[in-house]
């Protein structure tokens, strides 16, 4: 729960000083788009969800799935996520993939990453190009 909080709190700061808005750059094997687990709408299964609900980024582009559930599916769907899998990673290479996320960044762009091992979630915050000019 905390790690929710925690990431839930840092954009919802930035998201309120950008207001061209927020795209989050996600590396990670799971969309964590699901309603809720367990009743609770916070569980770390949540957190992208909740972020859309109260639209607090404009786009969310998650890198490295491995599987997704069919609510998973729906649900990225219903908040215009988008998925790359790493089997589209193999079939169109890094280049490609590369090219096409810097199509779909909009606005200040969170860097998101995951570590499988550590319990602490990595954040970077970058603006985009219109942003330093």
């Amino acid at each position: 729960l905390a790690e929710i909080i925690l990431f839930l709190s840092v954009v919802t700061a930035i998201a309120k000083d950008f207001p061209d808005g927020v795209t989050i750059l996600v590396l990670d094997a799971h969309v964590d788009v699901v309603d809720d687990m367990g009743d609770n709408r916070f569980s770390h299964w949540s957190e992208f969800a909740r972020i859309m609900e109260d639209q607090l980024a404009v786009k969310i582009i998650i890198v490295g799935v491995r599987e997704m559930t069919p609510h998973q599916r729906i649900q990225a769907f219903k908040f215009g996520i988008s998925i790359y899998d790493m089997k589209y990673i193999q079939e169109m290479g890094i280049n490609r993939l590369c090219d096409r996320i810097a199509l779909e960044i909009k606005g200040l762009y969170i860097f998101h990453l995951m570590w499988t091992r550590s319990i602490h979630p990595q954040w970077q915050v970058f603006p985009t190009q219109n942003q330093v000019d």
